[in-house]
């Protein structure tokens, strides 16, 4: 019986996740059509969705090739991928959490960089988190 609530939970919380991002991608998308500095229709939204195993193209921006040499990409703790971390409530490792934080960083600048160049203050500006 508990397993099966569980089950149900996790069903429950995998489909509302899958359709609030469906949703915010759609707004993205139809931001992304209004232009780089139009103003936006109501109800879109520019910006940037990623996840800690989000990659980006190997051929990209000159942006994105300045943020790339600029810092290191560093996906990962103890030899593993990051997006494989289990989300627990539970305390992590300072290291683990220096390296969660930088990785999210990364991937803010990455994501601006690629997509929203014009957004990115001057990259020299940037200290990077610890990690």
């Amino acid at each position: 019986m508990i397993r099966d609530l569980a089950r149900a939970n996790s069903l429950l919380y995998r489909q509302s996740t899958a359709l609030r991002t469906r949703s915010i991608v759609e707004r993205f998308q139809r931001g992304q059509a209004a232009g780089p500095d139009a103003a936006l229709p109501p109800g879109t939204r520019r910006g940037v969705l990623v996840g800690l195993a989000t990659d980006f193209p190997d051929q990209a921006s000159s942006r994105l090739d300045q943020w790339r040499e600029a810092f290191a990409e560093d996906r990962t703790y103890g030899g593993d991928d990051l997006s494989l971390v289990p989300t627990v409530f539970d305390q992590f490792d300072e290291r683990l959490c220096r390296a969660l934080v930088y990785r999210g960083w990364w991937l803010a600048g990455a994501g601006l960089a690629a997509y929203h160049p014009h957004r990115l203050p001057d990259i020299d500006s940037f200290d990077p988190p610890q990690h």
